[in-house]
């Protein structure tokens, strides 16, 4: 598992991505 950081607005978040490739869920 790989954490990435994904920029949501004026945020940066941790974006924990599994082997499968899916976009970030929206909170």
């Amino acid at each position: 598992m790989t954490m990435v950081l994904v920029k949501e607005g004026n945020d940066w978040v941790i974006a924990h991505h599994h082997s499968s490739l899916r976009p970030p869920p929206k909170q």
